[in-house]
């Protein structure tokens, strides 16, 4: 057995520690770890142990001669292990430390990654390297298999008796601000770094840190001008009296950092696992250039598990009854999005792949099963390895980050609310508003208004860039008094023209195939 590390963990001679956690509402970082874990001597101990601690960790003990990996609840920090022909396991927190001369690209993996972004169970894009899972324990002994465990499960609560409105608001605001003050501990007056779209989880974080009085927050905005988001941010920034930044998203801008580090962010984002989610990379790359971020800074992006129940429910409620195919069309409908040309792999193996994974034996299941089964593959294996892996960008240029809305509370409290109240997040929104009405109205009325100048701003730019001529006449005969021209005919024509003449990509299919072709090179070159 060999364990190879490549990030700064902090050790002893039988532990291993990286993150942070807390426990007992005392804050342990990857140092202090040391100490409380070496209280821990067996196995059963950390089992129990494991259930009352929260944080962003990983860590390695081990047991006379049984080696014991534990990942948090959201795996934010990954763990691999292959084993060798001689049986000999070897762990790392780096799949690249795994390859050798043996190592191929798995079909079924390349195809999902295409597929969904990211690799579903325990396999990687690499034929014999694997990783580990959100809440899990992995053991060893040596002469014999890896054993798994599950620690951290949240059934759905879908009963019929349901929970009160009035109730369920006043377990969220105790939970929400709990999960903030631990957050403000683990800051220590640092700066907070808030990535703000304008949306609900960007504008609730900022309102909570903003509630507790923490005042070194910097928040920033990117893409281009004209949109929503950005007028919307720029007030929400002002309405809470914090700075604020735009980054504009220009081509020739992001090109040259592109040209000069996407070999190595690509390497260091994916992991064999995802595909990098690159969409905050220029804007810290940027704001980093340009003194904006203090070198201690932690960036708190507004991801959150209430993604994860919205995006499990909908279909939940047309039927009482599933059959084992109609959740993996569920599954894969709102999964398996991206490069549509790869789609009948899913209906293929894929989808043999995820029900044994999720051990779907049965034919038929009731709603309350369905709805747990589709909660726990996004919370399993998106969440995990797709959206929270998004902070490995903020690891590759030099900042730490945090995820709040990912707390051990928020993740119980939320997993017990029925999943009807949840459609279109209903109950979050009155959260949301029950907790900061002033902060609500003055979005809505801002929204509003500037929803529908932008609208019609948005409008003339799509005309005047793509047919350019066009818009002459048309506002020729704008000004001369045609004032009530209607643009929207014209839009539908001009969009339908122009899905026509380009072919269109996401930038995870892009990335994906980058990524791919990449590791299939670099295996040929190695070996």
């Amino acid at each position: 057995m060999e364990i190879i590390l490549e990030k700064n963990w902090n050790k002893t001679e039988r532990i291993f520690t990286i993150g942070h956690f807390f426990y007992q509402s005392k804050l342990f970082n990857s140092q202090s770890m040391l100490l409380i874990l070496a209280n821990l001597k067996k196995k059963v101990d950390l089992l129990s142990f494991l259930s009352e601690i929260q944080g962003f960790f990983s860590f390695i003990i081990i047991f006379e001669e049984e080696v014991v990996v534990v990942s948090d609840r959201v795996r934010s920090i990954p763990f691999f292990w292959t084993r060798y022909h001689n049986d000999e396991y070897i762990f790392s927190d780096s799949p690249y430390n795994l390859i050798n001369k043996d190592t191929k690209i798995n079909k079924v993996s390349e195809n999902e990654l295409r597929l969904s972004g990211y690799v579903t169970g325990s396999e990687t894009l690499y034929s014999n390297v694997y990783q580990t899972l959100p809440g899990f324990v992995y053991s060893y002994q040596n002469g014999k298999d890896v054993e798994i465990s599950q620690y951290s499960t949240y059934p759905i609560n879908n009963k019929k008796k349901l929970l009160e409105k009035k109730i369920i608001i006043q377990k969220l605001e105790e939970s929400y601000s709990f999960a903030i003050e631990k957050m403000i501990l683990y800051l220590d007056g640092r700066q907070a770094v808030i990535p703000l779209s304008g949306g609900l989880d960007s504008r609730f974080l900022l309102a909570l840190l903003k509630e507790k009085s923490y005042e070194n927050i910097l928040t920033f905005t990117y893409g281009r001008e004209e949109k929503d988001e950005v007028a919307i941010s720029k007030t929400l920034a002002s309405f809470f009296g914090v700075r604020w930044f735009f980054v504009p998203y220009e081509n020739s801008l992001m090109q040259s950092l592109f040209e000069k580090s996407f070999d190595q962010m690509i390497k260091k984002c994916s992991l064999g696992f995802s595909s990098p989610v690159v969409q905050d990379w220029y804007a810290i790359y940027f704001l980093k250039l340009n003194g904006l971020l203090n070198p201690d800074a932690v960036i708190i992006p507004g991801h959150a598990v209430t993604n994860i129940i919205e995006l499990s429910s909908p279909k939940i409620f047309q039927n009482k009854k599933f059959k084992k195919n109609e959740i993996l069309i569920i599954l894969g409908e709102s999964n398996y999005v991206y490069n549509k040309k790869y789609k009948k792999r899913f209906e293929n193996e894929i989808s043999n792949k995820i029900a044994l994974n999720l051990n779907l034996f049965k034919n038929v299941y009731n709603q309350n099963e369905a709805s747990e089964i589709v909660f726990n593959f996004s919370y399993l294996e998106r969440q995990s390895k797709f959206i929270s892996n998004s902070v490995r960008i903020y690891e590759f240029e030099g900042y730490d980050w945090y995820l709040p809305f990912w707390d051990k509370s928020l993740i119980e409290i939320w997993s017990q609310i029925p999943l009807i109240y949840s459609q279109n997040r209903e109950i979050y929104s009155t959260l949301i508003n029950h907790m900061f009405p002033e902060m609500q109205e003055k979005i809505e009325i801002f929204g509003l208004k500037k929803r529908q100048i932008m609208e019609t701003k948005r409008k003339k730019e799509i005309i005047k860039k793509q047919f350019p001529t066009l818009f002459k006449f048309l506002y020729s005969l704008k000004r001369k008094r045609y004032h009530n021209l209607n643009l929207d005919g014209y839009i539908n024509i001009f969009k339908f023209i122009i899905s026509l003449l380009q072919k269109r990509y996401s930038y995870v299919e892009m990335w994906c195939e980058k990524y791919i072709e990449k590791e299939k090179k670099n295996l040929l070159n190695e070996f």
